[in-house]
């Protein structure tokens, strides 16, 4: 898959992951502090399994859970019940532009990894996160990559 960003440059869908955000969770109910700490782990995994010292993660949205009346859920201990989207997502992004340092050319490859979390298994990557994703500073945030 190919998109362009925002600055102009090409970047290539390289490698896909997803699952299911909750699929660990055994036992209770999502809360803020479960979810922050799940991004953080989807961060580190998406660092690890696509082999990059940085993984760009769009802010997912945090949606209310409502019971029959339509009234927010909370946990038996009293916290709001709130989740993100259901399917975690990480990908690899290759760019074939040269990256620069100063007036040096110092790679003609590079990547980003990158993690997002959407309603339904992708593709196609949810239109929010994809005006997320074009948005990036890819000359900031990329690795330098020598195929």
């Amino acid at each position: 898959m190919l998109i362009t960003l925002h600055s102009g440059r090409e970047v290539y869908l390289r490698d896909l992951n997803q699952s299911h955000t909750y699929a660990g969770l055994l036992l209770g109910v999502p809360n803020r502090e479960y979810n922050q700490d799940l991004i953080s782990q989807f961060r580190q995994t998406a660092q690890q399994e696509m082999h990059t010292h940085y993984a760009f993660v769009v802010t997912p949205p945090v949606l209310d859970v409502l019971d029959a009346d339509g009234r927010k859920r909370t946990s038996h201990r009293g916290k709001p019940v709130e989740r993100i989207p259901y399917i975690a997502c990480t990908a690899l992004f290759r760019s074939n532009g040269v990256m620069r340092e100063g007036d040096e050319d110092i790679a003609f490859a590079s990547i980003l990894a990158a993690v997002w979390f959407q309603e339904t298994f992708a593709l196609p990557i949810d239109e929010a996160v994809l005006e997320r994703i074009k948005a990036i500073d890819w000359d900031r945030l990329a690795e330098a990559w020598c195929p």
